[in-house]
């Protein structure tokens, strides 16, 4: 045990010029063999790491409907915008809040998976929208997608020009995903050295891939320009199979010792006849 503990001890891994532990950073569809340690300039693994995949899995929501919002400019407000939210049964004309237009729901169309997508999440819908300010009317598609939470529509169409809709506010339409609570991160990571894969694993946050003496644990998820990337925490467990092992063997000489032992000698020394 106690060979293994210095064998992966800070010391040992400075010697033989190994990373203890770091960080990765790959984007999906990427691989990477940079790990980023505590020292100045970046360590290569002799293999490299790809991240196939990674999604985030969610509660079920209380409503699975996308949700209606007014927003108009106000300079007046800390965030330069009032956001207004507001009910749009389907068939029915509604005022849209803080604006003399009104907003129908002709059409809520669900993919063909329904109200929940693979992931847990509300599925984005197609909405077709029948847009009125006065004797104007429009009628307008809102493609929600499954990238973006919300998406948004700009009411010039209700107002003489873009100089006209900008005096009355800049009004916007937007449909928003209902907030949910996130249940589990995971990604697939695969392994690849010389070309080939020679590890894969799903993984999520306290369930690691295993290869070459490191364990890749999944520490975030983002998206850096559209596509989505995790952080990858690298630990090395050099010399832990020597741990376990002497102890192990410490176990195995207790119960040699205490119970093994001293059951055929205390037989042998036992007085003959003894009933």
């Amino acid at each position: 045990m106690i060979c293994g503990g210095l064998w992966g001890s800070r010391n040992a891994h400075r010697l033989r010029q190994a990373p203890r532990r770091g960080q990765m950073a790959v984007l999906e569809g990427s691989s990477s063999a940079v790990l980023l340690t505590d020292a100045p300039e970046p360590v290569r693994l002799p293999f490299s790491v790809c991240l196939v995949r990674c999604w985030q899995e969610y509660y079920p929501p209380a409503e699975t409907r996308w949700t209606f919002f007014s927003v108009q400019a106000d300079p007046d407000a800390e965030e330069g915008y009032r956001a207004a939210e507001f009910d749009a049964p389907d068939g029915r004309e509604v005022p849209l809040p803080g604006t003399d237009a009104r907003v129908q729901v002709l059409q809520y169309v669900l993919p063909p998976g329904g109200a929940l997508d693979a992931h847990g999440r509300a599925a984005p819908p197609t909405v077709k929208l029948r847009l009125a300010r006065g004797e104007r009317w429009t009628v307008k598609l809102l493609v929600a997608h499954d990238e973006c939470p919300y998406e948004q529509l700009e009411l010039t169409d209700l107002y003489d020009d873009e100089v006209d809709w900008l005096r009355a506010g800049a009004p916007v339409l937007v449909l928003q995903r209902p907030e949910q609570q996130v249940r589990d991160y995971k990604g697939v990571l695969a392994v690849l050295r010389d070309g080939r894969e020679v590890a894969r694993k799903t993984i999520e946050v306290n369930d690691p891939l295993h290869y070459d003496g490191y364990h890749f644990y999944l520490a975030e998820l983002g998206q850096a320009h559209g596509r989505p990337y995790a952080v990858l925490n690298v630990v090395s467990d050099a010399g832990l199979v020597v741990v376990l092992a002497g102890f192990a063997l410490l176990l195995g000489g207790v119960v040699w010792r205490m119970w093994v032992r001293l059951g055929p000698r205390g037989g042998a020394n036992a007085p003959e006849g003894t009933p």
